[in-house]
């Protein structure tokens, strides 16, 4: 006896239609005939073929680490786009618009952990104030993010860029 998948046989009328699930544009029709002998279309074999070819293959299974003292101390990967949807989410107090919608998101750096997240602002005369609230709202959210050890904030175009990235980056304060 042949065994054919499911989709393709039909009991009650000889020339029913079906949809491949190869091509669901195409049309085929398959009919089981009474002495036990059945037409099949070409889109159904190759549907058929791939059937088999997929049951056959059984998955591999995932071999775990060998070396356990290995897989401590692997490093975490830090998800790139997880940092850049963090630090571009964080709002401009004065215009109440995240810096990714205002494209002030530089630069995004990532080694062993460590976050470098580049910035700039919509002046160059920023009040002091806001510019370090946005610092270190960017620097809360990344450092939130699971793997980053720490956050680096950098301030670019402002003309009192080391005075505020001091107070952005001062481990005491968040």
């Amino acid at each position: 006896m042949i065994l054919w998948p499911s989709s393709c046989q039909t009991t009650s009328k000889p020339n029913m239609e079906w949809i491949s699930p190869m091509r669901s544009s195409r049309r085929s029709s398959v009919a089981i005939l009474p002495d036990s002998t059945a037409s099949i279309s070409r889109a159904s074999s190759r549907a058929w073929k791939t059937t088999r070819l997929l049951s056959a293959s059984a998955p591999t299974p995932v071999q775990p680490p060998q070396d356990s003292e290995k897989a401590n101390t692997m490093i975490r990967e830090i998800d790139l786009e997880a940092v850049r949807t963090a630090a571009g989410a964080v709002r401009d107090p004065e215009i109440r618009r995240s810096l990714a919608e205002m494209g002030l998101l530089d630069e995004v750096q990532v080694v062993d952990g460590q976050v470098t997240v580049h910035f700039h602002l919509t002046s160059p005369l920023c009040p002091t104030k806001f510019a370090t609230s946005i610092g270190q709202e960017i620097r809360k959210r990344v450092e939130a993010i699971p793997g980053v050890a720490s956050c680096q904030v950098v301030l670019r175009d402002h003309f009192l860029q080391a005075k505020i990235q001091e107070s952005i980056n001062a481990r005491g304060r968040r």
